[in-house]
């Protein structure tokens, strides 16, 4: 859903008033360029990275961080794909167990 909002110092204020179920909520806000300085910009464009960093530096640096993210939104594979628990991994449940039983 898209909504209309006007930032005004540090907050967001819908223009529609919203109730929202989720509290705290991530939310994509597109800015137009022209409104956001042009240091902040180079930033912003290079992921949150130095600017000073050459080029190749910061393009490596992004393929790694796509690379992780793709890593961490993978979905877990079925429970029947799973490979089967060692006995440390076996010990180590039991134990949490124990430790749940107290």
């Amino acid at each position: 859903m898209q909504v209309e909002a006007i930032y005004r110092q540090g907050r967001l204020e819908f223009l529609t008033p919203l109730r929202l179920k989720q509290d705290p909520l991530r939310v994509v806000v597109e800015v137009p360029d022209e409104a956001i300085d042009a240091a902040i910009r180079t930033e912003v464009s290079t992921g949150g990275l130095a600017g000073n960093l050459p080029s190749e530096v910061v393009a490596h640096a992004r393929a790694k961080r796509e690379m992780l993210d793709a890593i961490r939104n993978a979905p877990p594979p079925p429970d029947d794909e799973l490979p089967a628990m060692s006995d440390k991994q076996c010990e180590r449940l039991e134990a949490l167990a124990l430790r749940e039983d107290r």
